[in-house]
């Protein structure tokens, strides 16, 4: 099995497109990794995974996505420390089989296309990976 880094492991506070990596030359069956490892009480978090075909300038598919509510890890919103609680997202090459993997040109990146909380700053540290 290949490992393949979407987002290195990050904090974010507001929306973020993330940046892209190549997904042509990956065929056959592949898995979509998101975890969730700390975010702030009383905020939701929206990931979406997208694909590209032109650079993510016009050409751009909404892939899997998830909202995220609450209180993860010790609610810190903080990349360091331990996070007992993380809250792992998967997705299969048979639940996406039009997502472009293997397809020419074809790029894919994670975006937060939402961050709120009702109270203080919102904040979330994820990762995401490929396993193929």
């Amino acid at each position: 099995m290949t490992i393949l880094e979407v987002f290195t492991k990050a904090a974010e506070t507001s929306t973020n497109n993330g940046s892209s990596i190549a997904i042509s030359s990956i065929t056959g069956n592949w898995t979509l990794v998101l975890e969730v490892m700390n975010q702030t009480p009383s905020t939701t978090t929206r990931f979406t995974f997208e694909d590209s075909v032109d650079g993510f300038s016009s050409d751009i598919m909404a892939g899997p996505s998830t909202s995220v509510t609450g209180q993860i890890g010790d609610g810190s919103g903080s990349a360091t420390g331990y996070c007992p609680d993380v809250k792992r997202y998967t997705w299969c090459q048979r639940d996406y089989p039009d997502l472009r993997f293997g397809v020419s040109s074809a790029h894919i990146r994670l975006a937060v296309t939402d961050i709120n909380g009702n109270s203080g700053s919102p904040s979330v540290v994820y990762q995401s990976w490929i396993e193929y």
